[in-house]
């Protein structure tokens, strides 16, 4: 496989105003969430995985991302996906100190500015296996 190390191709998505993006290859294929529950696949919602500090995530245009895993496959719930797009590796930058500290998975690991909007950067391969919080009714 011939990879570009000047570049970055990045899946965006919007969470209730938040542009964040994910390194393509992690994603195997996108596809309803009904879709995933009909073929039984883990599905985890992002917003349980990462904080959003007492921000209310509404789904809009919620789908899966199916992750590439060896060993079980997952998918994780996104909204408002977007276009896969190239980032160029000098426009990444490390998240503030503040902001690190507070997301200590490191799933969201940087920032790149993308047509003039900050995307925050995350690792789907970095997400906790718990939850930080739960806000989602069982049903």
């Amino acid at each position: 496989m011939n990879y570009n190390l000047e570049e970055l191709s990045v899946l965006t998505f919007n969470m209730n105003g938040v542009m964040m993006a994910v390194d393509a290859s992690q994603v195997d294929r996108m596809m309803d969430v009904d879709e995933a529950v009909n073929r039984q696949i883990n599905v985890k919602w992002l917003d349980d995985k990462i904080h959003f500090y007492g921000k209310k995530i509404v789904f809009t245009a919620p789908k899966v991302l199916l992750i590439k895993d060896e060993k079980i496959p997952f998918g994780i719930v996104v909204d408002e996906p977007g276009d896969i797009l190239s980032v160029s590796i000098d426009s990444i930058r490390p998240l503030p100190t503040l902001i690190s500290a507070l997301e200590d998975s490191g799933t969201i690991w940087g920032a790149a500015l993308i047509d003039e909007d900050v995307v925050l950067l995350v690792d789907f391969y970095k997400m906790p296996a718990e939850p930080p919080h739960s806000h989602k009714s069982a049903g």
